[in-house]
C-alpha cells in the first residue's frame, strides 16, 4: 500500500488500504472492521469509498459469508457510535492526507473546527492565499500546508467529501481548555518507536499543559526521541538547541 498517493481517497488501487487506515483505532476507531471485513464488503460492492461505510446495514452484512445477525448488527452499530465520538481531529487525521497524521491534524482541527468550514475556506481562496493561511498555523510548514490544499481541490477527494457532508459526518473539534500543569508553555515533538500508543502520550502532555507539534523548530522545547528515531529531527534538535529526551525522562517531566 502506498500512503503517498496524493488522491488516497479516490485511488482504486488503494481503495482497501485507505478504508482499513480510516477505519482503524487511532483515526475513526470502528470496532470490527479489520483488513478481513474491509475486503469483504469491497469485493461484494457495498463499499466503494470511506463514505459508503455509513450507508451499511445489517440486511447488506448478512449476505455476506461468517457474518451473522449480531456480528451484523455489532458492525452497523459501531460504525455509528465511532461517527457519533468521532472529533474533526480523528477524521482529517483518518483521510489519509499526506503527512498530516494525528500531531498535525489537530492545530488544522482547533482553527476551522470542522471539515465543512476547512472546505469552505479553501474554496473561497486561491491556492497560494489558501496555503498562506494554513502555514500560519502554527507548526504546519509549507509543504504540509500545500500537501492539504491540493488533497481539498482534487475532484475525485471532492466527491467522496461531499458524500461523507450528505451522510451528516462533519464532526466537531472541541474547544481546547489552557491546562495548567509541569508542562505548560512547552512545545514537544514525539517521534521513534515508544512503549505507549504515541496518540496516548500525546493525550498526556496535553494533559499536563504542553503542547504537541509535528516538527522540530526553534519554538521546540523537547524532543522526545523514541527507538529508530530518524537523523533528520535529531539533526534538526542539534541545530536548534533543543533538548532532546527518552520516554522515561518524559514520564517524570509528566510527573511519574
Amino acid at each position: 500500500m502506498a500512503l503517498m498517493c496524493p488522491n488516497r481517497l479516490g485511488c482504486e488501487a488503494q481503495l482497501l488500504g485507505a478504508i482499513e487506515f480510516f477505519a482503524s483505532r487511532h483515526q475513526m476507531n470502528i470496532d470490527g472492521l479489520g483488513e478481513k471485513v474491509v475486503v469483504q464488503v469491497v469485493e461484494a460492492g457495498l463499499v466503494k469509498d470511506v463514505a459508503d461505510l455509513f450507508d451499511l446495514t445489517v440486511s447488506q452484512l448478512l449476505g455476506l459469508e461468517r457474518f451473522g445477525k449480531l456480528s451484523a448488527q455489532n458492525l452497523v452499530k459501531a460504525i455509528a457510535t465511532a461517527k457519533e465520538a468521532a472529533t474533526f481531529a480523528r477524521l482529517l487525521g483518518a483521510l489519509g492526507i499526506t503527512n498530516v497524521g494525528t500531531v498535525l491534524a489537530k492545530p488544522i482541527a482547533q482553527k476551522y473546527r470542522k471539515l465543512s468550514a476547512l472546505r469552505a475556506a479553501c474554496a473561497a481562496k486561491d491556492p497560494e492565499a489558501f496555503v498562506a493561511e494554513l502555514h500560519e498555523i502554527d507548526g504546519i510548514g509549507e509543504v504540509v500546508a500545500a500537501n492539504v490544499d491540493r488533497f481539498l481541490r482534487d475532484p475525485h477527494v471532492t466527491a467522496v467529501l461531499d458524500k461523507l457532508a450528505a451522510r451528516g459526518v462533519d464532526p466537531e473539534e472541541p474547544v481546547v481548555e489552557i491546562t495548567q500543569g509541569p508542562l505548560t508553555g512547552k512545545t514537544l515533538v514525539v517521534t521513534g518507536t515508544l512503549t505507549q500508543a504515541r496518540a496516548d502520550v500525546q493525550k498526556k502532555i496535553e494533559l499536563a499543559g504542553g503542547k504537541v507539534a509535528g516538527s522540530v523548530s526553534k519554538k521546540t522545547d523537547y524532543l522526545v526521541a523514541g527507538a529508530d528515531t530518524g537523523k533528520t529531527k535529531l539533526e534538526a534538535a542539534q541545530k536548534h538547541g533543543v533538548t532532546v529526551i527518552g520516554e522515561e525522562e518524559l514520564m517524570k517531566l509528566l510527573g511519574g
